[in-house]
């Protein structure tokens, strides 16, 4: 992983403690179990960990209480890294944020500022890194000592009670960074995607191909799933829409889109494409995992 996310260049050595990390009781479990939270003092400036491009954004929010009732009012960004994972940055004060969705950034930039918005007791910036079904996934960070404290903290894993310091490091930049692709995405689901289709971020009323393959032999179909989600992830109605699409040879191309009738702030189109037998007019598939892509407004 990329370095601290916290204290740009103007507070280069400053020093912030981690009261909450992998596995965390208070909050950090189920899909968050492997975020981490630094104290840090209201308007202390966030920065990029990682070179990438912005996703999603909300800066809007003054709400925040200390139950989770509050956790979708929470100010945040959302990065993708360019390797199939998104970055969140999240309780960010409001008005703060200086990014916008589809804007690309280089590993040591401003994305805002410290706060406690959302769910929150005091405030913190929550970090962590998800795949693209939203299950976050272990970090470790090269800023960090290789032996601080004790042999067990070796490798750059961060754990409560420690006090680190962002050294500002930046990486080379050339802001040539696109939407990270499918890829094996669905591969666990028995299908690889071919094309560049992002799983990340989507442009709504726009018409997407996608380009794949199917891994199990005696599958000759594939289910293509999509919906659209609300902020507090709730489905919104009507935009459901199941097909079960034939393979030929190996091989399927499917086209989606969501639409902007669909969408809200903080909305999300899902997507799942497994490989299926028919079955009661659509496709019955082994498991079910959804990719999550922040939608955006219409192309101009």
């Amino acid at each position: 992983m990329g370095a601290f996310a916290i204290a740009g260049r103007e507070q280069k050595n400053a020093r912030f403690s981690i009261v909450q990390s992998a596995h965390g009781r208070f909050s950090h479990t189920g899909t968050q179990q492997f975020a981490v939270d630094f104290a840090a003092e209201v308007g202390t400036p966030v920065v990029a960990a990682h070179n990438g491009v912005v996703v999603q954004t909300r800066s809007d929010s003054k709400t925040t209480c200390g139950t989770s009732e509050c956790a979708h009012e929470a100010n945040q960004v959302r990065i993708d890294d360019g390797n199939g994972n998104v970055s969140t940055y999240t309780h960010l004060d409001t008005g703060s944020v200086v990014v916008k969705a589809g804007q690309q950034v280089c590993q040591g930039e401003l994305l805002g500022k410290a706060g406690m918005t959302g769910w929150t007791t005091g405030p913190h910036l929550h970090f962590h890194v998800a795949d693209v079904g939203g299950s976050t996934v272990p970090l470790r960070f090269y800023e960090l000592p290789a032996a601080a404290h004790a042999s067990s903290l070796e490798g750059g894993i961060p754990v409560p009670g420690m006090v680190v310091v962002s050294s500002d490091t930046r990486s080379p930049c050339s802001r040539n960074v696109s939407y990270s692709s499918c890829g094996n995405a669905f591969r666990d689901l028995g299908v690889d995607i071919t094309n560049n289709f992002s799983c990340t971020a989507a442009h709504v009323d726009e018409t997407y191909e996608i380009e794949g393959r199917i891994l199990i032999p005696d599958f000759h179909h594939v289910l293509v799933k999509q919906e659209v989600v609300t902020r507090e992830q709730e489905v919104v109605e009507g935009s459901e829409l199941e097909r079960c699409v034939r393979v030929e040879h190996g091989t399927f191309r499917v086209t989606v889109q969501w639409l902007s009738k669909h969408m809200s702030d903080g909305s999300e189109g899902r997507l799942m494409i497994a490989a299926g037998a028919p079955y009661a007019g659509s496709c019955f598939v082994n498991a079910a995992k959804f990719a999550r892509l922040y939608l955006q407004g219409a192309r101009p």
